[in-house]
């Protein structure tokens, strides 16, 4: 997208945009309404899709999840707060994210209580990733919108206390992170495993 902010702004919003189209396309595909589908993402996907869920000029999805999110500056200008109100998010984070702090998300998931948007907000002790943690919340949390809940918790960080930036990264539990997965392996690594997800 890149790294001059109007660029960045420009290539974003045309992503959107991108997604959207994907987003009618598949409803379409699955005999669905915009309505009945939930976006989410992770990282820059996860802003995308946030940013999706919120336009203005299109009706809302069921619901919006955020995984370690990045919505640029000045997008949350064109997001329909009102529309939204009936519309859950849930934004997730890692603690450690070194690419990403997880202010960012604290401050994103206070942003949308302010706006009296549905909001569930999670960080765990990872970095920038996903963990079978994030994923069973994930479900719960998506279980319940399928139900016709609007899953809403006052906004605050889970963790323990802030992680400062020089404190040693802890080693990880390679059963409890998510290992990475390229878009060529997607089909065999996620959608034919039989782990749970």
């Amino acid at each position: 997208i890149g790294s001059d902010p109007r660029s960045m702004t420009e290539g974003f919003l045309a992503a959107v945009e991108a997604l959207d189209a994907l987003l009618e396309e598949t409803v379409a595909e699955h005999g669905l309404s915009r309505e009945e589908a939930v976006v989410g993402g992770f990282s820059q996907g996860a802003g995308l899709a946030l940013a999706l869920a919120m336009r203005s000029d299109r009706p809302h999805p069921k619901a919006a999840l955020v995984m370690s999110g990045l919505v640029p500056g000045g997008i949350e200008n064109t997001f329909d707060w009102a529309g939204a109100a009936d519309m859950p998010v849930l934004v997730q984070h890692g603690a450690r994210d070194p690419m990403i702090p997880v202010a960012v998300s604290q401050q994103l998931a206070g942003m949308l209580a302010e706006h009296n948007v549905p909001v569930v907000y999670r960080d765990y002790p990872m970095e920038h990733q996903i963990s079978q943690e994030s994923i069973s919340d994930a479900r719960a949390w998506l279980a319940q919108v399928v139900a016709g809940e609007r899953p809403n918790e006052p906004v605050q960080a889970h963790g323990s206390t802030p992680v400062s930036a020089d404190e040693p990264v802890p080693e990880l539990d390679e059963n409890e992170v998510v290992p990475s997965v390229t878009t060529a392996g997607f089909a065999t690594h996620v959608l034919q495993s039989e782990l749970p997800v």
